[in-house]
């Protein structure tokens, strides 16, 4: 429903089967049996890419000894099955920079920050890649806009003492 309201209609994907949405409660169930029940799911269906969105339930409902371990086994797995992963953490605002637990940075290849800030007109969505594992990217900030036409992501450019760029500015506009 959410992707649909994007304008990306995911059922006929579902339906062919090319995608395959699950829900696990980690609440409901342990962590070794999320590990045995990812582990079945990578046999069975064989995906390309996993979503796991989010492990900040998984964290919330374990203990830090038993959340990094957690994690260091869904490592191991998707590694076992040649696999990647998108994992989605969520942390209060402003904080995505030093919130990520230090272990994760070890198994991630790539860490993306997303962050907002409510300003005095605006909510600023911003984006910084804080690691991407042999390369050299860009340390700066990129703006995030979410309108109907999907998500823009605009590199920003540092700040000027005397204003701030507008956001209109900034954005791409494509032809009709």
């Amino acid at each position: 429903r959410n992707y649909r309201e994007l304008g990306l209609d995911m059922k006929p994907h579902i339906e062919s089967g090319d995608l395959r949405v699950i829900c696990r409660y980690p609440e409901a169930t342990s962590l070794e049996d999320l590990l045995v029940d990812l582990r079945i799911d990578l046999e069975e269906f064989k995906p390309s890419l996993i979503v796991l969105d989010s492990i900040s339930s998984i964290e919330h409902a374990s203990s830090e000894r038993g959340f990094r371990q957690f994690m260091i086994g869904v490592a191991s797995i998707l590694r076992q099955h040649g696999r990647s992963a998108l994992i989605t953490q969520t942390v209060l605002a402003g904080t995505s920079a030093q919130h990520a637990a230090p272990y994760l940075s070890t198994i991630a290849d790539a860490i993306l920050a997303l962050d907002y800030k409510p300003s005095a007109y605006d909510l600023d969505r911003t984006m910084r890649v804080i690691k991407s594992r042999g390369s050299a990217h860009a340390a700066n900030p990129y703006r995030l806009d979410i309108d109907g036409a999907g998500i823009h992501v605009t590199r920003m450019s540092a700040p000027d003492d005397t204003q701030r760029p507008s956001r209109a500015a900034d954005r791409k506009v494509k032809p009709s």
